[in-house]
């Protein structure tokens, strides 16, 4: 499976999925209750039907972490795993469908 190897501190996560997309996002939150620089990884495993997110990293200044995409057999236990029925991806899609026609409608993209 393709996926990323995130190293830092000296620990390891591998996160791949089978066919799908997968996706590492460094995010820093700055506001009045707190300041925090996190690692988030997660993804959807469409031959599996599922969305996996694996264990976040939070980050502090001067942590170096490196990143390897390649092709992995082995993976790190995703900390939250939800598999959909078919009826239920099917479902998603009709919904986010429709909630795009209403926007484009609404925006005089598309006639009523």
């Amino acid at each position: 499976m393709k996926g990323f190897e995130v190293k830092w501190k000296q620990k390891t996560i591998v996160a791949a999925i089978e066919k799908g997309s997968l996706l590492i996002v460094l995010r820093h939150s700055n506001n009045q209750e707190n300041d925090e620089v996190n690692l988030i990884m997660n993804g959807y495993d469409t031959s599996a039907q599922e969305f996996c997110e694996w264990p976040g990293v939070g980050l502090e200044e001067g942590d170096e972490l490196s990143i390897e995409f390649a092709d992995f057999d082995e993976i790190s236990v995703p900390k939250k795993s939800n598999k959909q029925s078919q009826e239920e991806v099917l479902k998603g899609k009709i919904d986010t469908y429709h909630k795009l026609k209403e926007e484009l409608e609404s925006l005089g993209y598309l006639e009523k």
